[in-house]
């Protein structure tokens, strides 16, 4: 069912896609990123040289401090507050959270027009609900919801295992996420076109694999959908495209106004 509502919307907005994976704390949202991302660089590797991965990583920007373990342009571009504010003045914003912090400082999360997003380039990004319905709302770019699914039971064990690694652990801000989160995704599968991949067991092979399923049945569906509408046949491996003229010999398929 969600795949006819995905495809019925992006009749009138053909480009690229978006995937996004959204999910609570302890749910494995940057685990299977990490996942997809290796699986579709693999493939490519096996496809031959030069060839490029079907899906890339969308990374978004912050201006919080880099953690030790963290690289900018991996996880995030980390960048100054003075930057975030040139890229608003510029244009180049996207969209923008901030989030005041303990120390009483402000950090930004946001997603900037950088070249990332643009046509042939298919991504794939994880972030909170705010992140995903914004982007869904200020793009013509499709953005595919995909939820990880995973039992607050299931999520309470990995997220207690996580902290009993810290040298002080705090159970308590481990309850307060659980009950955040329990009130933040009460909606969620209320979300229109809302993909929904079960991650409640401990077999990641299983869940990349019907995860990176789900993403190959929707792309494959969506460019032969596109290739319908467009026109895009293939002749003598040569990729062409029939265009369509009215009576006064208008191209009304390459029309700006074309949706």
């Amino acid at each position: 069912m969600y795949l006819f509502y995905i495809l019925r919307s992006l009749i009138g907005r053909l480009t690229h896609v978006i995937f996004f994976l959204i999910g609570e704390g302890g749910s494995g949202k940057d685990t299977l990123l990490n996942k997809v991302l290796e699986y579709y660089e693999n493939e490519a590797k096996d496809g031959g040289k030069g060839n490029e991965p079907k899906i890339k990583r969308l990374i978004t920007y912050t201006t919080r401090p880099m953690r030790e373990e963290e690289q900018s342009g991996v996880e995030y571009h980390f960048v100054d507050k003075k930057t975030f504010w040139k890229m608003r003045f510029m244009r180049r914003v996207i969209e923008y959270r901030e989030y005041k912090v303990a120390t009483g400082d402000t950090w930004y999360y946001f997603t900037a027009n950088d070249g990332q997003i643009k046509p042939m380039t298919d991504l794939i990004a994880v972030g909170p609900l705010a992140q995903y319905h914004n982007l869904n709302n200020r793009l013509k770019t499709p953005v595919i919801p995909i939820y990880l699914k995973v039992s607050e039971e299931n999520r309470r064990k990995r997220l207690y295992e996580r902290e009993s690694k810290q040298d002080n652990p705090n159970y308590e801000e481990v309850e307060r996420r659980l009950k955040a989160d329990r009130e933040d995704f009460k909606d969620i599968e209320k979300i229109p076109g809302l993909v929904v991949i079960d991650n409640n067991g401990n077999n990641i092979k299983s869940t990349l694999y019907h995860l990176t399923n789900t993403i190959n049945n929707i792309l494959d569906s969506y460019y032969m959908l596109k290739a319908d509408v467009l026109g895009i046949k293939k002749v003598d491996s040569q990729t062409v495209t029939e265009f369509k003229v009215d009576d006064n010999n208008k191209d009304i398929t390459n029309d700006s106004n074309w949706k």
